[in-house]
């Protein structure tokens, strides 16, 4: 008997172990699922762009003017689980976060061919005009073959409030075309909104199709 009593916390601490891993497992799994996400086709050089994006992450409402844009479109981050909402509300009394607190991603697109564009080339990246002032923290990265410029700056509303943004401009010689994937949250829990653009930037690719459609496929 005694013997079966020493034995029995460790069956269930097996057990809960077990659970864990599992969980974990499916839990990474669900990270991982991934879905295509395809632009429109630029009319003139037939160019689109294409990208994956989380399944966790949820497309949000695109503007009503942009029919004519390759790419607008949002995505919202997962909603906080409810292990982080207690913490946040019992011990560290915080009011509920508003929904790009957690996260939003933006991805839109311009052409270097407009005159009132922001940007230029610098060395073959885009770089902002100097009228429009400078980001800090910006670097150029060649991603997929593309040019990529990265900035990044926190901006304060009121007296304490910020939040962090993230900007990579995608730039497409073939076409004159900019790619702008921002991403924006609280500087305190930026990393999985860093993550999720990051992978995007990844899997972003232009390929060139026919230019008398537009669907996708």
């Amino acid at each position: 008997m005694p013997e079966r009593v020493r034995k029995k916390p460790l069956v269930i601490f097996a057990a809960v172990l077990a659970v864990g891993v599992v969980a974990s497992g499916l839990l990474l799994g669900k990270m991982r699922e991934r879905t295509d996400f395809i632009g429109n086709a630029d009319p003139v050089s037939g160019y689109r762009c294409r990208f994956t994006v989380s399944l966790d992450w949820k497309e949000g409402e695109e503007a009503t003017d942009v029919n004519s844009d390759l790419v607008n479109v949002s995505f919202n981050a997962p909603a906080p689980s409810p292990i982080r909402t207690w913490i946040e509300s019992h011990l560290l009394h915080r009011p509920a976060s508003l929904t790009f607190d957690q996260g939003r991603i933006l991805i839109t697109n311009s052409s270097l061919k407009e005159a009132d564009s922001p940007y230029h080339l610098v060395g073959g990246y885009p770089e902002l005009k100097p009228s429009y002032g400078t980001y800090p923290l910006s670097r150029h990265r060649r991603v997929n073959g593309l040019s990529v410029t990265e900035s990044q700056l926190n901006l304060t509303f009121g007296n304490s409030y910020q939040v962090r943004l993230k900007s990579l401009i995608v730039y497409v010689p073939e076409s004159r075309t900019l790619y702008q994937l921002s991403g924006i949250s609280e500087p305190s829990i930026f990393a999985p909104t860093d993550r999720e653009l990051q992978a995007i930037l990844s899997s972003f690719r232009v390929e060139k199709v026919s230019v008398s459609t537009n669907s996708k496929p």
